[in-house]
């Protein structure tokens, strides 16, 4: 028997309802396969949603037909927190495939070991209403063994000369690149001067939009993974960890990972420091 989940809608005006791409159109622009809507969503997670409470699609056609040809899938986001979709899951993805590495499906509890689950991001939702994300199921190019300023650099980069590129730029974005445009040699002045500036730097690179729409969060990740999963059966990021835009509690930037059948792996490094196995997603947030 499927659980039912109550999510609030949103009111939508006639002027955005003519501007709306309905979900129909979005399967014939990015493939079915490409895209992640209700239907999908409610099977993946044996949930019931009501057609009335999801989202209008806030991407255009033009930004879906961009997304397409950078491999990018689209996706409806339901307001849940990581431990929520970890419980609706009951710590499983398939039989007795765990979701997370450090859960112990025997006591039904996260292990010692597991030092995230106290953290907000895991604990609360990344927002209270339903919402659509359009993600990557592929790093962001020659991401693999940068820091996270310079895989900020390339998020930068493909805003400017893929995904804009001769576009009418939306506010949001160009704010964020602005942003970026003037943060940017301060973070570098700061990174290559003797005096420990760590803390001012993360603090800038917290605060920029970029990463906040662009970058990933911890349960953009999962709940990527998980319904990739559910719906094709295949596995993506096995053998890669993904940086996000949070830190743990001691500033570390959190990275996820290694989906094998073991369960996702959540780690964590400095903002300085790269490694060969740990790359940036680009995703678009609206």
């Amino acid at each position: 028997m499927k659980r039912v989940l109550v999510f609030f809608g949103l009111l939508l005006t006639t002027n955005l309802i003519a501007q709306v791409v309905s979900v129909q159109e979005a399967k014939s622009i990015l493939e079915s396969k490409n895209v992640f809507g209700p239907q999908e969503i409610a099977k993946a997670l044996g949930i019931k949603i009501d057609s009335m409470l999801v989202p209008p699609i806030p991407f255009s056609k033009k930004t879906l037909e961009k997304a397409k040809a950078m491999g990018m899938f689209l996706i409806l986001k339901m307001p849940l927190s990581v431990n929520a979709l970890n419980n609706l899951l009951k710590g499983l993805v398939d039989k007795e495939a765990k979701l997370f590495y450090h859960y112990n499906l025997r006591d039904g509890k996260f292990k010692r070991s597991a030092w995230y689950t106290d953290m907000d991001w895991f604990t609360k939702s990344d927002s209270d209403k339903p919402y659509w994300t359009l993600d990557s199921k592929n790093l962001l190019r020659n991401s693999l063994n940068k820091n996270y300023i310079q895989q900020t650099g390339r998020i930068y980069d493909c805003l400017m000369n893929k995904i804009f590129v001769g576009d009418t730029i939306p506010q949001i974005y160009r704010e964020a690149l602005a942003q970026w445009d003037s943060i940017r040699p301060i973070i570098k002045k700061m990174m290559a001067g003797t005096n420990n500036c760590e803390l001012q730097c993360d603090s800038l690179l917290d605060i920029s939009k970029i990463n906040l729409l662009c970058r990933p969060s911890p349960f953009d990740i999962i709940y990527d993974l998980v319904v990739i999963f559910k719906i094709t059966k295949k596995r993506i990021f096995t053998g890669v960890k993904i940086l996000t835009n949070v830190r743990d509690k001691d500033g570390l930037r959190v990275s996820v990972g290694y989906f094998d059948d073991k369960g996702i792996a959540i780690d964590a490094m400095a903002t300085e420091e790269s490694d060969e196995e740990t790359g940036g997603l680009f995703i678009q947030k609206l």
